[in-house]
């Protein structure tokens, strides 16, 4: 068996790979960091594994089982950058709630530096939030992947922050109508965390 196939052995059946997922066959088989690093490039260049971002990659037949699966895009956001979570255009689209396009666009909340990767997955993009308002989202399952994601009211919120420059900019009652935001589909309960969260970080009183 080549160095190529003892490097691969295995991953077929996951959804992504980095280095840490192949360790083990890298230490078995002794494959040295000049041969990984060859056999990685020449996987990228056949069009046999895609990359993600840095060391972390999707191989073609996990690409193409599953690229039309929202929750394994969302699945590979949440593990391409820790911690973070699904929001802004992206969790509202997913709710039915935004009437814009949002197209391959992947948006995410997280508390590091933010970032963009882009690749034939998906474009992943990444904004930051303190700490202290990390927070409000939910785990969900779907088709085998799991993943997080703002919460419903916690989407309307992240993303009226940044359209907002965390709420210094532009900053007014019918804000949300004209953003376009179905705020119809919130029950009463998520009504009423919406405007309790918006109104202990501003001091605008919104139309819902």
């Amino acid at each position: 068996m080549s160095q190529k196939s003892n490097l691969f052995t295995g991953i077929e059946i996951l959804p992504y790979f980095s280095r840490n997922q192949i360790n083990a066959n890298v230490k078995k088989f002794n494959i040295s960091e000049a041969n990984y690093n060859y056999h990685i490039s020449r996987a990228l260049r056949n069009k046999s594994i895609v990359r993600v971002k840095r060391d972390m990659y999707v191989t073609r037949e996990s690409f193409m089982a599953n690229r039309t699966k929202t929750a394994f895009l969302f699945y590979l956001s949440n593990i391409a950058l820790k911690p973070s979570y699904i929001s802004l255009e992206t969790a509202l689209d997913y709710y039915g709630m935004f009437a814009e396009g949002i197209g391959e666009n992947i948006t995410a909340i997280t508390t590091k530096t933010p970032r963009v990767f882009n690749s034939q997955v998906s474009r992943f993009s990444y904004r930051k939030i303190k700490a202290e308002l990390f927070s409000d989202f939910q785990i969900l399952n779907i088709d085998g992947f799991e993943f997080a994601i703002a919460k419903k009211y916690k989407a309307v919120f992240d993303y009226l922050y940044y359209q907002t420059d965390q709420f210094t900019k532009n900053l007014y009652p019918e804000l949300i109508e004209d953003l376009r935001i179905d705020t119809s589909l919130l029950t009463k309960r998520e009504l009423r965390k919406l405007t309790t969260i918006l109104a202990t970080y501003t001091s605008v009183k919104f139309h819902l």
